[in-house]
């Protein structure tokens, strides 16, 4: 016995129907059919854990061929030993108290700059407000314009949905711990 599935598809502006021809087995079939889909995706799971395992193995291998791997002759031990260590630089008093000075003039700099940049800020803001409290009494309609943002100034744009369905075929991977 056939049985046929109806599916609608888009087609540009017209609708086109596909028909699925599905012949029909005896009863408890479908169990096994159920049966044999999950021991498929227990093998891709464990195909896929292989060869995560394989290429973290790959890496490693990589990483440790890099940590052998001398450039030009080997480090004297000498060089290495902990006693051999460079003393902390001495400063003396003067230089300490000149080193402060210039950082607190740095400072000031810094901050007069600071200052100066945030007048100038709010110089354009109040020019502005002037400007619009003007606009409002010559044109009111001008005014609403102006108030409008204007979007040509963002370029940005994008299409899409923002949340996509999940994917029924879609088998996760297992995490992996090591400790």
């Amino acid at each position: 016995m056939y049985v046929a599935r109806v599916r609608p598809t888009a087609v540009s502006v017209f609708t086109s129907v596909q028909i699925r021809t599905v012949t029909k087995g005896p009863k408890g079939k479908g169990k096994q059919q159920q049966l044999q889909k999950a021991r498929m995706r227990e093998r891709e799971r464990e195909q896929q854990k292989r060869k995560h395992l394989m290429e973290e193995a790959q890496r490693e291998k990589e990483f440790a061929a890099m940590k052998m791997a001398v450039i030009g002759e080997p480090l004297d031990p000498e060089l290495l030993n902990p006693v051999r260590k460079r003393s902390p630089a001495v400063i003396k008093e003067e230089e300490k108290v000149q080193r402060i000075l210039v950082m607190k003039q740095w400072s000031r700099e810094m901050m007069a700059q600071h200052k100066k940049q945030l007048q100038q800020l709010q110089a354009m803001l109040r020019c502005r407000d002037k400007a619009m409290r003007e606009l409002r009494k010559v044109s009111p309609s001008l005014y609403e314009q102006a108030l409008e943002p204007e979007h040509s100034l963002l370029t940005f744009s994008t299409r899409g949905p923002s949340e996509t369905p999940a994917l029924s075929s879609y088998i996760p991977p297992e995490e992996v711990t090591i400790s």
